[in-house]
């Protein structure tokens, strides 16, 4: 059965810092998402290419420093565009981890919904992708 859902893929807007390689991996990962249906290996593909930029800017990542480029917001936004990203990748470990480091994070309430929607997914996904096997 084919289902409809809504992803909700974080853009970052630059103010005093460039993020081109987010609106890179944005692009990358916004066809990837269309196309997941369609044709998964390559949608997978444009996925995984999406998430090598975003764990690349993760290495920067610095909550404590408001000033920093990858502060605690944008380490937000990128944990939950990675943990996405490895959900529908097949890489629930991953996700996992991603969905437990935003724990001890500063989170809204809309962001504390949105990681449970995440956790339910992950757990959705990962039972299907265990009963194909």
């Amino acid at each position: 059965m084919t289902k409809n859902r809504k992803i909700n893929l974080h853009f970052i807007k630059p103010k005093k810092h460039s993020y081109d390689d987010y609106q890179k991996a944005f692009e990358i990962a916004t066809v990837g998402y269309r196309s997941l249906k369609d044709d998964n290996t390559s949608s997978v593909q444009k996925l995984n290419d999406a998430i090598v930029i975003w764990e690349k800017a993760m290495l920067e990542s610095n909550s404590k420093d408001k000033k920093a480029r990858i502060n605690e917001k944008v380490t937000i936004a990128t944990l939950f565009n990675l943990s996405e990203g490895y959900i529908w990748s097949n890489n629930f470990d991953k996700a996992n981890k991603c969905l437990d480091k935003l724990l001890i994070l500063d989170l809204k309430n809309r962001q504390e919904r949105q990681l449970q929607v995440c956790r339910d997914i992950l757990k959705d996904n990962k039972a299907r992708y265990e009963a194909k096997l």
